[in-house]
This record gives C-alpha cells, sequence and structure tokens, in this order.
C-alpha cells in the first residue's frame, strides 16, 4: 500500500509550504493469523493388572490408569566442563585430563553460536527449550467391590423349574398307569 500527498491538499488545509513536492511515503502492512485447533487422538493401551479373588466369591473390579500430557518451557544454564587425553613434556599420554580454561574458552568462540560467561573456573551457556512427557500408568488405581452371593428367590429359578418338571412327569406317570 502506498500513499502520495500533491501540493493541492496544503492549498486547502491552509498550509504554508516552502517547496512545490508532495510528500510521499509506503506504509508496510504485516498480517498476522494465528489459528488454534483442537486435535483429538485416539490411542489404544493394553495395561496388564492381576486382580486375586477368593473360590465362589463375585467381585466387581474398577480399573482407572492415568493418562499424562506435559509440556513445560524452561530456561537452564548448561555447565561446560572439558576434559581430554593430553600430551605430557616427557612424552606420555595423560588420560582424560581437565582443560585449561584459556583453550575452553577459544574452542567455545569459535564453534558454538550461543553467548557464553565465565564464573569462577567454569563456563556457562544459557539455553532454553520445552520437557515434553506423554505418557500413561504413572497412577494406577484398582479398586474392587464384593458382589451380593446370596441364592436366588425368585420363582423361576433353575432349581424351581426342575422340581415343577419331576412334579409333571409324576402326574403324567399316573395318569397312564390309570389308563391302562
Amino acid at each position: 500500500m502506498s500513499f502520495t500527498i500533491s501540493a493541492n491538499i496544503f492549498d486547502i488545509l491552509g498550509l504554508k509550504k516552502e517547496t512545490n513536492e508532495g510528500i510521499e511515503g509506503k506504509f508496510k502492512e504485516t498480517t498476522e493469523e494465528r489459528n488454534k485447533e483442537t486435535v483429538k487422538v485416539e490411542v489404544g493401551y493394553h495395561i496388564n493388572q492381576k486382580v486375586m479373588v477368593p473360590a465362589f466369591t463375585s467381585v466387581k473390579v474398577f480399573a482407572n490408569a492415568d493418562k499424562i500430557d506435559l509440556v513445560t518451557p524452561f530456561n537452564a544454564k548448561i555447565l561446560i566442563t572439558c576434559k581430554a587425553d593430553r600430551l605430557s613434556k616427557n612424552g606420555k599420554v595423560i588420560i582424560m585430563t581437565d582443560v585449561d580454561a584459556s583453550a575452553v574458552k577459544y574452542y567455545l568462540q569459535n564453534k558454538s553460536d550461543k553467548e557464553t560467561f565465565m564464573d569462577g573456573n567454569s563456563y556457562y551457556m544459557n539455553t532454553s527449550g520445552t520437557l515434553t512427557v506423554d505418557g500413561y500408568g504413572i497412577i494406577t488405581n484398582i479398586k474392587t467391590e464384593p458382589l451380593d452371593n446370596s441364592p436366588m428367590n425368585s420363582e423361576s429359578s433353575p432349581k424351581n423349574l426342575v422340581i415343577l418338571y419331576q412334579v409333571i412327569l409324576t402326574f403324567l406317570q399316573i395318569i397312564i398307569f390309570l389308563q391302562n
């Protein structure tokens, strides 16, 4: 988008001008758009648990396994220490000895794009990032509830039906015997 103000606008507004030129300029326009959207992910987990139940007992089992989805931004300092195999003055290799601070500083200045600072004999580097944890089963609760085991007292229980069939068969046998 651009604009131009010519000399005519100054005359209309009653402003005095000392040049015959107008004012020209450009606007820079930046459009920023953020889209928020919810993503639903269905994931199946297999959690194997064991519940011990005494014989001839009925229980109802409630099991809850919590899922955690954690995203945490952080700022931290990285402590930089260096160890290296060094060659001594007599030609022997000294294994994993501390590297002096000037060598560490030289290396960090040439190889790192992050700013480092010294505190005592140690070098530090600031960093930041995001810690993401996605897990399940961290807290698992299992609860059992005993069910009532009292015998059924209804008229249609299997035990009552068997007795009814036996009575009907006995009456049929008596009727057949009396007809002969």
